[in-house]
């Protein structure tokens, strides 16, 4: 028997505009959108308005880092809506956990990015990161990609898409670190 092929999703969009190292390369922006019309702006200059299709926009360009904005007509032609992604400036990696304290034994996922001090995060900017732990136990250590040969217990890992994530049970102790 064959096995049975799905696709996980539709497309392989992904909600950024921060793409480092690949200015001038063809960039297809797609926009989802019930809408009678859709522009497209980069940087503040119109690039195209067009009617979407079983709601989808699609628009092919030259990525430049900025500003990519999206904006929704009616029938009237009457702006009703603006979606914006903005470009990261001079990322940096970042621990951001959900929260500053936790009592002993509670599990702690801590997101772990390339962004800047706005909190865009640099999808093009992966890197390998060291995690350690004090004052409780590193559980797992990990990120999104599909295709890996790192192991999620040795507190190494590189970042998909600018992202990590660590999962750290809580000590008897008051803090984590």
């Amino acid at each position: 028997m064959k096995p049975a092929k799905s696709v996980w999703r539709g497309t392989n969009a992904l909600p950024s505009w921060s793409w480092q190292g690949c200015e001038g390369q063809k960039a297809v922006i797609e926009v989802y959108s019930d809408a009678a019309s859709v522009a497209l702006e980069v940087n503040g200059q119109r690039i195209k308005h067009v009617r979407p299709r079983n709601g989808k926009a699609v628009f092919s360009l030259a990525y430049q880092p900025g500003m990519l904005a999206a904006v929704n007509y009616n029938d009237r032609g009457q702006a009703v809506s603006r979606s914006e992604l903005k470009s990261a400036e001079k990322p940096v990696l970042t621990v951001c956990p959900e929260k500053k304290e936790a009592g002993p034994g509670e599990i702690l996922y801590i997101p772990i990015q390339v962004q800047d001090r706005h909190g865009v995060v640099e999808m093009n900017a992966d890197r390998q990161v060291q995690v350690t732990v004090e004052g409780g136990e590193l559980l797992a250590f990990g990120s999104a990609s599909p295709r890996t040969g790192e192991r999620y217990d040795s507190g190494s890992f590189t970042t998909y898409y600018g992202r990590a994530m660590a999962v750290v049970r809580a000590g008897n102790g008051k803090n984590v670190t």
